[in-house]
C-alpha cells in the first residue's frame, strides 16, 4: 500500500511531496519525492506544458489535490500561497526577503507524474490574486481559466477525462475584483 501526501501547512506553507510505503511485513517508511522543505518557498514554474525536474509549485494552503489513475498523476490546483519570486500581481518585487510574506489566492494547475517524478505547470497564472478569464459559456478555449481561489472542490470525471473545479473563496473576474476583492464563488 502506498499513500501519497501533498503537504500544505497553514503556518509554514510547505509543499513537499511525500510517499508512505507500507506492507504487512515492513514498518512504515516515508520518502521525500519532490518539492522543497523551505518555509514560504515560491514555485519554479518553467514553461506551461513542459515537465521538468526543476519545476515545482510553491508552498500553499487550502488547495485541492486529486489522483488521476489512468495517467498515474497527481493534480494540484489553487490555494493560498506564493507564486514566483519576482512577481506579485502586477508589481515587481525588488528585495525578496522584504516581501517573503506576500501571499495570495492562486489559480495555477500543476501535474505531478508519479512515474517520472516531474512536475508540469499545466495552466493558470504564475502570480497571486489572478482574476479568471472565462470566455464564452460552453465554449472551451486554452485562454480560459478560473480566478485564484481557496477552499474549493475538485473532482475527476473518468468517462469525460475532465477535472472539475467548483466554488471556494477568491476572485472571479476583473469586474468583481474591485467591488468585492474576495467573494464566495459558484463557478
Amino acid at each position: 500500500m502506498k499513500l501519497l501526501l501533498v503537504l500544505g501547512l497553514s503556518t509554514l506553507a510547505l509543499l513537499p511531496l511525500l510517499v508512505l510505503s507500507q506492507s504487512m511485513w515492513d514498518s512504515a517508511m516515508w520518502t521525500w519525492l519532490s518539492g522543497n522543505n523551505t518555509v514560504y518557498d515560491v514555485g519554479a514554474y518553467g514553461t506551461i506544458g513542459v515537465p521538468s525536474v526543476s519545476n515545482y509549485p510553491g508552498g500553499r494552503t487550502a488547495h485541492s489535490v486529486l489522483f488521476h489513475p489512468s495517467s498515474n498523476c497527481l493534480f494540484v490546483f489553487g490555494g493560498h500561497g506564493r507564486a514566483t519570486s519576482s512577481i506579485h500581481g502586477m508589481f515587481p518585487v525588488i528585495n525578496l526577503e522584504s516581501f517573503k510574506f506576500i501571499k495570495g489566492d492562486l489559480n495555477d494547475l500543476w501535474m505531478f507524474n508519479i512515474t517520472s517524478q516531474m512536475w508540469t505547470w499545466v495552466s493558470g497564472n504564475n502570480t497571486v490574486k489572478a482574476v479568471g478569464a472565462y470566455g464564452t459559456k460552453g465554449v472551451p478555449s486554452v485562454s480560459n481559466y478560473p480566478g485564484g481561489r481557496t477552499g474549493h472542490s475538485m473532482v475527476f470525471h473518468p468517462s469525460m477525462n475532465c477535472l472539475f473545479v467548483f466554488g471556494g473563496s477568491g476572485r472571479a473576474t476583473s469586474a468583481t475584483a474591485g467591488m468585492f476583492p474576495v467573494i464566495n464563488l459558484n463557478d
